[in-house]
């Protein structure tokens, strides 16, 4: 979040910590303790979308997720959800009249990167190509089950977005040669 607001000029922001996860937050947030917050499409779709319905909130924008050739892409979820929201690439576009670029944000892209493999599965390092293989074709198989695919929605609001392992790989590398400058930024936001 602190990585988007300085991508988007905002000076100075206040970043609340301790809440220990959404639910404590959503309560801040209902509280006025604090007067923002970044969800999760389901998050939304759940707890916040009811908000803005009645008229009190607004979502500002959705972080979208990097796609395996590190551009940055809006969330299908969102739009299955039913929820229109601009991607932080397009709010910067509209604030500046040009698209986002230099350290600020390959900064948010390597936090956007993070948040593309939130659920992933990754092996030991000298994990034999063959189980790798194994592991990628039963990964896929499980993505084409229906009922697997059924439960997954029921419980979190929107279809999975299921990676390939190739594509996921292309998103971490991206992430791990994230620019000097770039890692300063995020190193500066993070500290107390």
């Amino acid at each position: 979040m602190l990585a988007a607001m300085n991508l988007l000029g905002v000076k100075n922001p206040t970043y609340v910590t301790g809440y220990g996860g959404a639910g404590p937050i959503r309560l801040a947030y209902e509280r006025a303790e604090v007067n923002f917050t970044q969800e999760t499409a389901v998050g939304i779709s759940r707890s916040v979308l009811p908000w803005v319905r009645e008229g009190w909130t607004s979502i500002l924008y959705q972080v979208g997720f990097l796609d395996g050739k590190g551009n940055v892409a809006k969330d299908p979820a969102w739009k299955e959800l039913g929820i229109e929201a601009p991607s932080i690439a397009e709010v910067y576009r509209a604030v500046y009249g040009r698209d986002a670029a230099g350290p600020a944000w390959e900064a948010e892209k390597a936090l956007i990167g993070g948040y593309s493999l939130t659920r992933m599965m990754a092996v030991a390092p000298r994990t034999p190509p063959a189980l790798i293989a194994d592991l990628r074709q039963a990964f896929q198989a499980m993505g084409k089950d229906q009922t697997f695919l059924a439960e997954w929605t029921k419980s979190q609001g929107s279809p999975p977005r299921l990676m390939p392992g190739e594509e996921a790989g292309s998103i971490a590398t991206s992430i791990l040669k994230s620019p000097r400058e770039a890692v300063n930024i995020l190193k500066k936001l993070s500290a107390p």
